[in-house]
C-alpha cells in the first residue's frame, strides 16, 4: 500500500473516543499555532511533520491515539525551541492553571538546553 493510501486508512482516536482520519495538515496547524512568532523556520516545521507522519505510519496499522501523535510532536518541538515546546504541551497536556504551566516550564528549563539556546528561567 502506498504512503498516501496508508495515511488515509489510518484513524486517530481522540480523547473523547471519537475517531477521525489521520491528517498531517492538523499536525502542521498545531505546530504553527505553538510557534506563533517564534523563529522556527518553515522547513523545520515541515520536517517535523514528515518525521512524525513517517513514524506513525510505520508503527501503527489502523489506529493511533491522538496522545501518541502529540507526544511525538512534543518531542520534536523540544529539539527545535523550548518556548514552542512549552506552548505546545500547555495545550497537549491540558494545563489548566498557571502553576501547572510554570511547573512544566521549570521542568523543561532543568533539562539540558540545546546548544546556543538560553534557559527559560
Amino acid at each position: 500500500m502506498e504512503r498516501a493510501e496508508r495515511a488515509r486508512a489510518l484513524r486517530v482516536v481522540k480523547r473523547s473516543g471519537s475517531r477521525q482520519a489521520f491528517d498531517p495538515g492538523k499536525i502542521l496547524q498545531g505546530i504553527d499555532i505553538a510557534c506563533g512568532k517564534r523563529p522556527v523556520p518553515e522547513v523545520d516545521r515541515q520536517d517535523l511533520v514528515e518525521r512524525v507522519v513517517r513514524a506513525v505510519e510505520e508503527e501503527f496499522q489502523t489506529e493511533v491515539e491522538s496522545s501518541e501523535v502529540g507526544r511525538r510532536v512534543a518531542e520534536g518541538l523540544r529539539e527545535l525551541d523550548q518556548v514552542v515546546y512549552v506552548r505546545f504541551i500547555s495545550v497537549y497536556e491540558d494545563h489548566v492553571t498557571i502553576n501547572e504551566l510554570m511547573d512544566a516550564a521549570r521542568a523543561e528549563a532543568n533539562r539540558s538546553s540545546p546548544a546556543g539556546e538560553s534557559d527559560l528561567f
